[in-house]
C-alpha cells in the first residue's frame, strides 16, 4: 500500500497517514455470524518506532534492540498495543466497518512479538445480533508463516447510526 497523506512528527518518529484507506460500510443486516476477514503486516522497527511515537511508549524493550538483546527476550518486542491496534483495525475497518463502535476489548498475550517478522490478523465473528447490531468479534495475531499465535482478542462491538440520520436498519424490541 502506497503512503499518501499528511505526515506527522512524533519525537523523532516521522509517521505516515494514509486518507485514503475507506472503512467497508455495512448494515447491521449485512454482518452476519461467521465472516471472516484476515490481512497481512510486516512488523519491522520503522513500524514499532512509528507506534511508539503515537502511543509515547518508548519502553527499551520496545525500541532499543541493544537493551532488548540484554535482557530475557534478547529481541525488541513489539508493543501489546500494537497488537490490540490491530484488532481494532480488523474490526472498525473491515469486518463491521465505518460505523463501528468497540465497546469493550478483552486481550490474551501468549508469546512475544518479537520482530522483524510478518504478521497475519485474522478475526473472525463469534457472534452478531441484527436486532441489537451488535456481536462479538475474535481477532488472532498469528506468525504469517506458523501458527504460532501473539495474542487474542475479543472484540465486543455494535454499530452507531450515520451521522444526523437515526438508526432505522434495527428491529424494534419485541
Amino acid at each position: 500500500m502506497a503512503l499518501s497523506g499528511p505526515i506527522h512528527k512524533y519525537s523523532d518518529v516521522t509517521v505516515f497517514m494514509n486518507w485514503t484507506t475507506k472503512a467497508r460500510v455495512r448494515s447491521s443486516d449485512e454482518i452476519q455470524e461467521g465472516d471472516r476477514h484476515r490481512f497481512e503486516v510486516e512488523v519491522d522497527h520503522p513500524a514499532v518506532e512509528a507506534f511508539a511515537g503515537v502511543s509515547g511508549d518508548f519502553n527499551p524493550l520496545h525500541v532499543d534492540p541493544q537493551y532488548a538483546h540484554s535482557v530475557v527476550y534478547r529481541h525488541a518486542v513489539a508493543h501489546g498495543a500494537l497488537q490490540v491496534a490491530w484488532a481494532s483495525q480488523a474490526v472498525g475497518m473491515w469486518l463491521i466497518g465505518a460505523r463501528c463502535l468497540i465497546h469493550k476489548i478483552t486481550s490474551s498475550f501468549s508469546a512475544p512479538l518479537i520482530y522483524p517478522c510478518r504478521i497475519a490478523v485474522e478475526s473472525i465473528i463469534q457472534s452478531w445480533s441484527s436486532r441489537a447490531g451488535a456481536g462479538r468479534i475474535l481477532v488472532s495475531v498469528k506468525n504469517a508463516g506458523s501458527t504460532e499465535i501473539f495474542s487474542q482478542h475479543l472484540v465486543e462491538a455494535g454499530i452507531h447510526s450515520e451521522p444526523g440520520k437515526p438508526r432505522t436498519d434495527l428491529k424494534p424490541e419485541a
